[in-house]
């Protein structure tokens, strides 16, 4: 299983590497526009626009999981390297926990960092109130759902198409089909949009993951 994993860490390096520059970007451009701005501030205050940054950051998270939902089963298929692994003596199942325990430690890395900033942040100069927690509590629940759907989605076409690049983008299409839909709802409705956009993200990133599983584990070839 440690083989596995390694393997499956070096398939994945790249959109790590990549995914860590673009995930830094928006922190970078934060702290080069303070550090211009710092002296001509009245009153230079770090917290609320640090912990605004933490949003792009949740974003593309959301399109790292994508990207390695993509690669996931995808990659291999396309370069070959799956015939080869076919031939090891390892089952299907130790195949797929293997991607998906490194996939949600890459995620879960990113997801600590972002939220992190974004708690120190928040709280150096909005203390935590009766008010606030439920507000963040809320955030932090569509951004699990969101991201579930982005490689849950990409994860089910990685697991019958040949290329990343596809099953990532279809994936984040419906990530975007899923937070927008509920705005087609009248205004009459019971239930607020973005719970109902939370909802579904989770239900459909549950059945993408549960449905690309299954397909592989019958699939005749690798």
């Amino acid at each position: 299983m440690i083989a596995l994993m390694k393997k499956d860490w070096r398939l994945f390096r790249v959109p790590v590497v990549g995914g860590i520059v673009l995930h830094l970007i928006p922190y970078f451009i934060y702290g080069f526009i303070t550090w211009w701005n710092w002296k001509s501030l009245a009153q230079p205050q770090l917290g609320p626009e640090l912990a605004a940054m933490s949003g792009p950051g949740f974003a593309i998270i959301m399109i790292i999981a994508a990207v390695l939902g993509g690669a996931a089963l995808a990659q291999e298929r396309r370069d070959r390297s799956a015939d080869f692994q076919a031939m090891l003596p390892v089952s299907r199942a130790q195949i797929i926990a293997s991607k998906v325990i490194v996939s949600a430690l890459i995620l879960l890395a990113f997801a600590i960092f972002d939220i992190s900033i974004f708690l120190l942040a928040s709280m150096a100069l909005n203390p935590s109130t009766e008010n606030s927690r439920p507000d963040r509590g809320e955030m932090f629940q569509m951004f699990i759902s969101f991201t579930l759907l982005a490689y849950g989605a990409a994860w089910l076409g990685s697991s019958f198409l040949s290329s990343p690049a596809i099953a990532a983008s279809a994936s984040l299409a419906l990530l975007l089909t899923s937070a927008l839909w509920p705005n087609l709802l009248p205004n009459s409705f019971p239930i607020r949009e973005y719970q109902i956009a939370e909802w579904t993200a989770l239900v459909l990133g549950v059945g993408c993951l549960v449905a690309g599983t299954v397909y592989y584990l019958k699939r005749i070839e690798p």
